[in-house]
């Protein structure tokens, strides 16, 4: 299974709506779930879209309520740190079971991908 995952970066201009797609705050506004760390940015998403959208656990409890918020711990999965909504994103994707991820706008992004990094999975930067 195929997934775009959307960060940041200048290359998000290139994705398409192709495959599923895992979007971060406001960067790719059509993706079937976004991801969002930070509870302002939390909350204009609810405001403004009516997306799916993961967050970490200490964010997500004070959104449950609402049906469209639901809580995603990377630190089960992986041996990080406090991980950027892009990261996030990518150990989302990986833990859904898609085995290629075409990562958009996450130029800069190859050091802080090792730590999440699954050998069985194919990581493409577009």
């Amino acid at each position: 299974m195929q997934c775009n995952v959307v960060g940041g970066g200048i290359s998000k201009t290139f994705v398409e709506p192709d495959k599923f797609t895992i979007g971060t705050n406001f960067h790719c506004m059509w993706a079937n779930l976004i991801f969002a760390v930070d509870e302002p940015m939390l909350r204009e998403l609810l405001s403004k879209t009516n997306k799916l959208i993961f967050t970490t656990p200490k964010v997500a409890p004070k959104y449950r309520r609402t049906g469209r918020v639901f809580e995603f711990d990377s630190k089960r999965h992986y041996n990080t740190n406090s991980l950027s909504s892009g990261l996030n994103a990518i150990c989302l994707a990986n833990q859904m079971g898609f085995d290629t991820l075409y990562l958009f706008g996450f130029e800069n992004r190859l050091e802080q991908l090792g730590q999440i990094q699954d050998i069985e999975k194919k990581y493409i930067f577009r």
